[in-house]
């Protein structure tokens, strides 16, 4: 299994996109380069508001840490175990059904 993209907030001070449209353009195009570089993916501003306000949020996808991958190995084979316990009970229960009617 490979380490799949995640999305994720990305924690910038988005105050300095709030100026005149020319200036926060060219910031924008200069923020969003840097992150790519650091490996960001998807960047895209989302504007979230609240009840008194509003706030710039910036969201993008990037690879999921090291202890993210292992997090989903565990939780993946947490499940698989337990889809082939609960089968493993099925069949059982079938079995002796099968054993009961059969000879009844």
């Amino acid at each position: 299994m490979s380490k799949i993209k995640v999305l994720s907030e990305i924690n910038i001070d988005t105050e300095m996109f709030m100026t005149s449209f020319e200036k926060a353009a060219k910031l924008l195009l200069e923020q969003k380069e840097k992150l790519e570089k650091q490996g960001w993916s998807g960047i895209h501003f989302k504007m979230e508001y609240y009840y008194d306000g509003g706030e710039l949020k910036v969201y993008g996808m990037r690879e999921e840490s090291d202890a993210e991958y292992n997090k989903r190995l565990e939780t993946e084979a947490k499940k698989l175990m337990a889809a082939e316990k609960k089968a493993e009970r099925e069949r059982k229960k079938y079995e002796e059904l099968k054993k009961k009617y059969e000879n009844g």
